[in-house]
């Protein structure tokens, strides 16, 4: 490498200090954020890679559906529980529900993958994302939540 292009340990230290670290609170793996309390993707299009998450289901269908409710969904916002969701029949996979609300279907997304590593069924949630029906299942893509009745 030209001696011109090297970056001595001052100048990498510099770089560091006027353009800042890497938050330590993002993981650019999983485009998960936190800040507080609140939990965020900064990608809320990508489904779960768990197995136990997805079933039976098509890892394809579920994208596309997670991809039509943000597109073409409305802003949604609950507090409560989720549940785990039986099998809705279709080919997408939707392991929780709102609770009480047997006609939802939580989608499979890495944030719902990081949410139930926390045991989302425990405690009140405050939940943020997108709502579109969808073959006359209501189906949810979360984007955001947060423990509580925040």
């Amino acid at each position: 490498m030209p001696a011109h292009l090297r970056l001595s340990p001052l100048g990498g230290l510099l770089l560091l200090l006027l353009f800042g670290a890497p938050s330590p609170a993002f993981s650019a793996d999983e485009g998960i954020r936190v800040v507080g309390t609140r939990v965020s993707s900064g990608q809320p299009d990508r489904i779960a890679r768990s197995e136990a998450l997805l079933g039976a289901a098509d890892s394809y269908r579920t994208g596309m559906t997670v991809r039509r409710v943000l597109a073409d969904g409305t802003d949604y916002t609950y507090t409560g529980k989720l549940v785990a969701a039986p099998s809705p029949g279709g080919s997408f996979s939707c392991p929780y529900q709102l609770a009480g609300q047997p006609e939802t279907c939580v989608l499979a997304t890495e944030l719902v993958e990081h949410l139930s590593q926390k045991g989302p069924a425990q405690e009140d949630l405050k939940l943020e994302g997108r709502i579109l029906e969808v073959d006359g299942i209501r189906c949810i893509v979360l984007t955001a939540y947060q423990p509580g009745k925040a």
